[in-house]
């Protein structure tokens, strides 16, 4: 898959797994994720988590996250 076919993937379906350490625990949340193609190089993907979200905290502590999209069928 070329790198337009991937980011045209994401386009095209939004819904993805965010994850981040929770301390104790992994924390996952299934949210939609836009791709912005004008920022970065590949772009940047921009959703949004609710504060009372436990992984709301992580994210706003600097914690990495790793987003994991549906593979096409």
């Amino acid at each position: 898959m070329s790198t337009d076919e991937a980011l045209d993937l994401i386009d095209s379906d939004p819904w993805a797994l965010l994850m981040c350490n929770g301390g104790d625990v992994p924390l996952v949340t299934a949210i939609p994720l836009l791709l912005d193609r004008s920022r970065g190089k590949l772009g940047t993907l921009v959703g949004h988590v609710a504060r009372s979200n436990p992984q709301a905290s992580s994210i706003n502590s600097g914690s990495r996250v790793l987003t994991l999209g549906r593979a096409p069928m």
